[in-house]
């Protein structure tokens, strides 16, 4: 009976580990690679130009771990020329991705999700202090008490 090979699993060897975390994180977030870094940030990519080549040759494979409403380090530093939002809060991001008008359909659902449960929790927030207020102020009712005479 013939043996049937495994086909070996296609693998990307010009994108090292070292570049997709710089790529997701920016210059620096590269840990434990054992690849050689350059200039005061500690890039793995020799230049700038070379960083942004391998994000436009791989975005789409840089993208695939993000979620929802989020963009890697590359995508803010390259296509929008603002890579401190990278580090930005995640209301920040999404507001900010949502003001430049880059929000897919699913992105603006999760975005509309997020903001409904955001005033849920703040409304049920409210009423618990609201709830705690009333009692705290709330006359304490008087016990009567029999007291035998002497």
């Amino acid at each position: 009976m013939p043996r049937i090979r495994r086909k070996a699993k296609r693998r990307n060897e010009a994108l090292t580990d070292g570049m997709l975390d710089e790529l997701q994180g920016g210059p620096g977030c590269v840990l434990d690679h054992n690849e050689p870094t350059f200039g005061p940030d500690h890039s793995v990519f020799p230049s700038p130009l070379v960083a942004r080549a391998t994000w436009l040759a791989f975005k789409d494979l840089v993208m695939e771990g993000f979620s929802p409403c989020e963009r890697p380090w590359a995508w803010w530093a390259f296509e929008q020329h603002e890579p401190d939002m990278a580090w930005a809060s995640r209301d920040a991001e999404a507001a900010r991705l949502e003001a430049l008008g880059v929000l897919s359909d699913l992105e603006k659902g999760y975005l509309e999700a997020w903001r409904r449960d955001a005033a849920e929790l703040a409304a049920a927030l409210q009423r618990s202090v609201d709830a705690y207020e009333a009692t705290k102020h709330a006359r304490p009712a008087v016990l009567a008490v029999p007291v035998a005479a002497p």
